[in-house]
């Protein structure tokens, strides 16, 4: 399996990048959502051959990283395609001169949290409830 991550670059690709947020993710965004995403936000896919298996996204103000999404398809998960999606987000942040990229995490998403860790974060804070009643695990890596 060899995983590329690139940016969408058609409407097909929006489209399926919809479905992967809905089919993974509580809180997702529509395809309209991520067509029109600001300059400052960088939303990448990671591809295995023609098949888009994951996402990512992040804004990147005052040289700060903020991930706000990142999700991988189940039957592909285990496989270091989140390792690479969040590779290829913290690049983007250090090729925009990012001090530092932060993420919440819901503090029950042992895999995202252990993935996290793995890429270099360290937990800095919680919020309490953030996610509907559960707490987020405030998330930071110094790049």
């Amino acid at each position: 399996m060899e995983i590329v991550c690139k940016p969408l670059e058609t409407d097909g690709e929006i489209k399926q990048a919809a479905f992967i947020e809905k089919s993974c993710l509580s809180t997702c965004w529509s395809e309209q959502q991520i067509a029109s995403l600001p300059e400052y936000a960088s939303y990448i896919a990671a591809f295995d051959g023609n098949e888009m298996v994951g996402i990512a996204s992040m804004y990147t103000l005052a040289s700060e990283g903020q991930i706000m999404n990142l999700a991988v398809l189940s039957n592909h998960r285990k496989k270091g395609v989140g390792k690479k999606l969040m590779d290829s987000l913290l690049l983007i942040a250090r090729e925009k001169s990012c001090a530092s990229v932060s993420l919440e995490a819901a503090e029950n998403n042992n895999s995202a949290i252990a993935l996290y860790r793995k890429c270099g974060l360290e937990s800095i804070g919680r919020r309490k409830g953030f996610y509907n009643g559960t707490d987020a695990i405030i998330m930071e890596i110094t790049l």
